[in-house]
């Protein structure tokens, strides 16, 4: 920020017009020298007064004094005079917005702004009062035409993480997924919700206890009770995702793989088979995944399967792709077809000569050395 954001002409144009700037250093060090240390005072009352947690971190003050807004993390010149500008407007201004809403005047409008700037400012507990707040003395008292918007949908999905099963609101989302997927005009984009709230409230705490005792879950016991709430679909979905963070938390690679191909299978690239991510991104996710059973498996038929994927990627390409060819030439090479292997590797390091990674995988081929760790 010194160097190239609070130096720029058009950052300084309007800092220097319409505030008076102050830099504090928050930190101490044994280099530190006496105007700064006379600092230190003001410094732990600023930390203490205004929740400063992050760096950098601007507070902006009227003429009087009274703090108006608030920001943080590195910005572009671009975010650094919205912020500036959005200190200037009353209408963006996120403490004089919070402070109309705690004196009684509920705008449940503001909320999502208040929750976003919160985030922004690491402020977790207030970002969750107020998504509660949203949640359940707005979203939830509004009728049905006006509660199903893709605005508000989207926002529900960005703070899904606050909420839980018990809502209202997700069981008015659970019951109307049909229906929320076609006003996005994606298909099973409710599950991006729904599963995050089961996944982390049926599974994650049976897998997080279960790899601290060192016991395997109930798998049965899951899959039943997550039937049993939502549906046999859902049971089997989440119980086989839970398998897979467990397995490869401890290290069991045959059976980590093996739930690994059947969630991608059956989750994972049923996305690209119906179009729903970008050519980019779905041939990066199949070449992702070709990779992960390459690194962990030695079943030759889930080392083909892998191999189906990226040709999949390749075949996508308009020019050839150094990385992807890499992925082939090595799970070539670890199916046994070493010279196609090691032919496929030479056209993937001319492309990529300053990849360490690839030219050393070439090396390792011709040495007739295994291209992959012990894991």
């Amino acid at each position: 920020m010194n160097d190239h954001i609070y130096t720029n002409d058009s950052v300084g144009r309007i800092v220097n017009s319409d505030f008076i700037s102050v830099q504090i250093q928050m930190d101490s060090t044994k280099l530190d020298k006496g105007e700064t240390k006379n600092w230190y005072a003001t410094a732990h009352h600023f930390l203490e007064q205004y929740h400063v947690n992050a760096y950098p971190f601007y507070l902006f003050f009227s003429p009087s004094g009274r703090i108006v807004h608030a920001g943080t993390g590195t910005k572009d010149v671009s975010d650094f005079i919205r912020l500036c500008r959005a200190a200037q407007n009353a209408k963006e201004q996120y403490y004089t917005i919070l402070g109309n809403y705690n004196q009684g005047h509920r705008d449940y409008t503001t909320l999502p702004y208040l929750i976003e700037c919160s985030l922004e400012l690491k402020n977790e507990a207030e970002a969750t009062h107020f998504v509660h707040e949203y949640v359940h003395q707005y979203l939830e008292k509004l009728p049905s035409k006006e509660l199903w918007t893709k605005q508000n949908l989207q926002l529900m999905e960005a703070y899904s993480r606050f909420m839980v099963s018990k809502d209202k609101l997700f069981q008015l989302y659970f019951r109307n997924h049909g229906k929320i997927d076609s006003i996005v005009g994606e298909e099973k984009y409710s599950e991006i919700l729904i599963s995050s709230i089961i996944y982390r409230e049926e599974v994650a705490p049976k897998v997080n206890m279960g790899i601290k005792m060192s016991r395997e879950p109930n798998w049965k016991k899951i899959r039943r009770t997550i039937g049993r709430k939502y549906s046999a679909y859902y049971g089997e979905k989440y119980t086989v995702l839970g398998k897979m963070r467990f397995y490869k938390a401890r290290k069991e690679w045959s059976q980590y793989i093996a739930n690994y191909i059947e969630w991608q299978e059956e989750n994972g690239m049923v996305k690209i088979k119906h179009g729903l991510v970008a050519l980019r991104v779905a041939k990066g996710y199949l070449n992702d995944c070709a990779w992960e059973v390459f690194k962990y498996s030695t079943n030759k038929k889930e080392l083909t399967k892998a191999l189906l994927w990226v040709e999949s990627a390749l075949s996508m390409n308009s020019a050839p792709d150094p990385v992807e060819m890499d992925t082939k030439a090595n799970l070539l090479y670890k199916l046994g077809i070493k010279e196609e292997a090691i032919l496929l590797e030479e056209k993937s390091s001319s492309l990529a000569k300053n990849d360490n990674e690839i030219q050393q995988n070439l090396r390792k081929m011709k040495q007739g050395v295994p291209t992959w760790g012990n894991n």
